[in-house]
């Protein structure tokens, strides 16, 4: 349904973690069309699970650089992203 210009600008507007809701309505997409995108892993739904996953990791790379850099608060949030990561691995077993 959208172009590949329309596909980046969604990815760089869902960075934000803007809700779907405004999402659609600045998209001019239909209501409840994001969210059925993201379940059906449409290139639309993508776009959104893209844009907020960057974000997400890059919000993460500045809380591991804080934890190496001494950082008390980022240290227990770095070991909390660990410990995350290694239940879901397990899980995945």
């Amino acid at each position: 349904m959208l172009n590949d210009e329309q596909l980046k600008e969604l990815e760089d507007m869902a960075s934000t973690f803007m809700d779907l809701s405004s999402l659609e309505i600045i998209m001019s997409l239909p209501e409840g069309f994001l969210a059925d995108a993201i379940y059906k892993k449409s290139p639309e739904g993508i776009s959104v699970l893209k844009g907020r996953l960057k974000t997400e990791a890059r919000i993460r790379k500045c809380v591991i650089d804080l934890a190496i850099a001494g950082s008390a608060p980022a240290q227990a949030m770095a070991v909390k992203y660990i410990d995350e990561a290694k239940i879901a691995e397990l899980s995945s077993y």
